[in-house]
């Protein structure tokens, strides 16, 4: 498998708001919460923050 053949994309809610992926890191430790950093990119030309911000959302890795 090659690395470009990877996709990234991050849904909000119940899928009715989805980003691409452009970056992203995850740090965790042992006893630690994990950390997910993750930088997103939209078709959309104005995004309402109101519908993403404390929202659960959903991080997908999948092939191409």
């Amino acid at each position: 498998m090659r690395q470009r053949d990877l996709k990234f994309t991050f849904v909000v809610g119940e899928g009715k708001l989805a980003f691409d992926v452009v970056e992203f890191e995850l740090e965790e430790a042992l006893c630690e919460p994990f950390r997910l950093h993750l930088k997103l990119a939209s078709d959309r030309r104005a995004v309402d923050f109101k519908q993403v911000l404390d929202q659960p959302g959903t991080f997908t890795l999948w092939q191409d």
